[in-house]
């Protein structure tokens, strides 16, 4: 189970200063006309929307720059992910930037790459693939083939092996994931041999991700799921949308058999430890 302490490093947290304020959860809601709501942005629209993580702004009334947190997982390994918007002139960007003393990543726009490529020089870069439909007529042609199932709440621990620890930033247990979002299985071997669900949603779209045993990739398992899991989502009313890393070529072929009309690049920056 994932912890409910604080998100935010004490390394970070103590070298916030005036520039940036931790916005009450109470207050969340304001943020949805300063975020646009968009493929790229599903993760942030989730924070906000159910009110889990941790966001700093520079006003409380009228943010011009802010900073949100989707929470890690220490028992897994998986690291904070903060999402930074604002202009790469603001001081309050400047100082959360330098403030990161550990491992956290850290997804901005080209601009504020800047900020963060001049304080981490040595941070390495993750580039993924995001795809997504242009409008939600689009996904009329997904048609769900036979082989799969939806996940039974009551077997949300059989799935878990399956779940990457980044998975649980926003649905904070496989629980939580099967009850709050939608997960398709294969079953083979008398077992789960793949995974499809949903990592996150905002109002208008939802993110699909697809886990696979490894004894089991190759066979087709994890697309069929996938395609079941995008068909439920479109069916739901939002547009279905994938984050996948560009070295991922399994991840690759099964948006490209989906058929995502939709592409564009995003690069991560991933911090270490640093005095």
């Amino acid at each position: 189970m994932k912890s409910t302490t604080s998100v935010v490093p004490d390394s970070v947290a103590s070298a916030l200063g005036e520039s940036l304020i931790s916005l009450p959860t109470e207050q969340f809601g304001q943020l949805q006309a300063f975020v646009p709501d968009t493929p790229w942005t599903s993760t942030v629209m989730h924070v906000i929307q159910r009110k889990q993580g941790k966001v700093f702004v520079d006003s409380a009334v009228a943010p011009r720059n802010l900073v949100v947190i989707a929470a890690g997982d220490p028992a897994s390994r998986t690291m904070d992910q903060a999402f930074l918007f604002g202009s790469a002139a603001s001081d309050a960007l400047r100082t959360f930037v330098e403030s990161v003393k550990g491992p956290m990543e850290i997804v901005c726009d080209d601009e504020v790459a800047a900020l963060v490529e001049k304080h981490h020089p040595d941070a390495k870069k993750r580039d993924s693939v995001i795809h997504w439909f242009a409008r939600l007529e689009d996904t009329d042609h997904v048609r769900a083939e036979p082989g799969s199932r939806r996940l039974r709440i009551t077997e949300s621990d059989q799935v878990a092996p399956l779940l990457p620890g980044w998975a649980l930033r926003t649905f904070r247990t496989p629980k939580d994931l099967v009850t709050g979002g939608t997960v398709y299985v294969v079953d083979a071997d008398s077992r789960i041999a793949a995974a499809a669900f949903t990592v996150d949603q905002s109002a208008k779209y939802e993110r699909v991700a697809v886990s696979t045993l490894e004894a089991m990739r190759g066979k087709g398992y994890g697309a069929k799921a996938a395609v079941k899991v995008v068909r439920a989502v479109a069916d739901q009313g939002r547009i279905p949308c994938a984050v996948i890393d560009r070295r991922d070529a399994a991840g690759l072929r099964i948006a490209e058999k989906i058929g995502f009309n939709q592409r564009a690049l995003s690069t991560t920056y991933v911090t270490a430890f640093r005095k």
